[in-house]
């Protein structure tokens, strides 16, 4: 995927998204250039993606992975958030 096609999706998400964040955590997640090109990378590498685990999280999010799982599913993602295929294109 082209990297713009990647952050088109995302801004279309953004709105959703950020309220998301306000109800899960209490505030906005910020991200830096490099942050987003981190998170375009590892979404492109399937080897990366594998190897990645909990632990590698930050605390905070770990904290709400947990009642995810025990709730049947993301929040965030059962409320709109993320990114769908296709959608918008």
């Amino acid at each position: 995927m082209n990297p713009f096609d990647f952050f088109a999706k995302m801004w279309r998400g953004a709105e959703p998204m950020i309220m998301i964040h306000h109800e899960e955590i209490g505030e906005q997640i910020e991200f830096t250039g490099q942050d987003l090109a981190d998170i375009v990378a590892f979404a492109h590498n399937a080897a990366v993606q594998k190897t990645f685990t909990e632990e590698d999280g930050p605390k905070g999010i770990r904290d709400h992975m947990g009642e995810d799982e025990d709730s049947g599913g993301s929040h965030m993602m059962m409320n709109g958030g993320g990114m769908m295929r296709g959608h918008g294109q």
